[in-house]
């Protein structure tokens, strides 16, 4: 696969008999020059977080400018095969350690379009508000160098870390799915009987190690959340998000 750069949609020009014109500067081309030694010639994919993928070769670089830049120039504009053609919201409740860096990389590989991490009465995490924005902005790298490994077109968005109420509150059109153990209803069966017309996609409920308490359940059920399992098996927080996003993904995606 060719080298993948997201940019800003301003720094796409398009032209005249559908070709375009892109500089990529910043991170992206310090990334691509130093490391990964583009040179003129190569073949890359630019993305705006649109949805497409602009197809074109390096025009020209300005290794020695700072901060560096390259231009790529191209004909071919396509729609990303590797987007769902529905939002896919994973509202996850704050794992220990660094889990949830695996939660955001492999669910944004498996289709995840946002992410919300959440406060829970069970989180064991010592929420610091002065290191919440930098949390946040790692989470966000995280999910911009997975999208590019899973061909995506869009970099899934990480919100600010919120009580998990608050969180589903803003959710608007979305299907709205608690992963819980103590839940009889099959995700699969709620997929199946759900009219997909008029939701504007699925929101994944995961709670944290100790899950969710049942009053935690029945205040997101008055929001108008559903309850279900994911079967027989007891998952760990930070596979449970990505395997639900998975099934998801394969009961809905082919319309």
């Amino acid at each position: 696969m060719n080298p993948r750069f997201f940019v800003d949609s301003s720094a796409i020009e398009r032209q005249g008999g559908g070709g375009f014109v892109a500089e990529i500067a910043g991170d992206e081309a310090h990334h691509a020059l130093r490391v990964l030694r583009i040179a003129p010639g190569d073949e890359v994919v630019v993305l705006d977080d649109s949805g497409l993928e602009y197809h074109g070769r390096v025009r020209e670089v300005a290794s020695r400018d700072k901060p560096p830049r390259f231009w790529v120039q191209g004909e071919t504009i396509e729609p990303a095969a590797g987007e769902p053609p529905f939002r896919v919201c994973l509202v996850q409740a704050l794992p220990k350690g660094d889990k949830m860096d695996l939660v955001v990389q492999k669910g944004t590989e498996v289709g995840i379009t946002h992410f919300a991490p959440a406060l829970s009465e069970r989180v064991v995490v010592e929420y610091d508000p002065r290191k919440a924005e930098a949390r946040r902005a790692r989470w966000q790298r995280i999910a911009q160098e997975a999208a590019k490994q899973g061909g995506r077109g869009r970099r899934p968005q990480v919100a600010a870390i919120r009580p998990v109420l608050q969180c589903l509150v803003d959710l608007k059109d979305e299907l709205i799915l608690v992963l819980w153990e103590q839940a009889e209803t099959p995700i699969k069966k709620v997929l199946r009987e759900e009219n997909r017309q008029g939701i504007g996609g699925v929101a994944l409920v995961v709670g944290p190690e100790g899950g969710f308490s049942a009053r935690e359940v029945e205040a997101m059920e008055a929001l108008g959340a559903r309850a279900v399992s994911l079967g027989p098996r007891i998952l760990r927080t930070e596979t449970a998000g990505p395997v639900a996003a998975a099934i998801v993904l394969y009961e809905w995606e082919g319309g």
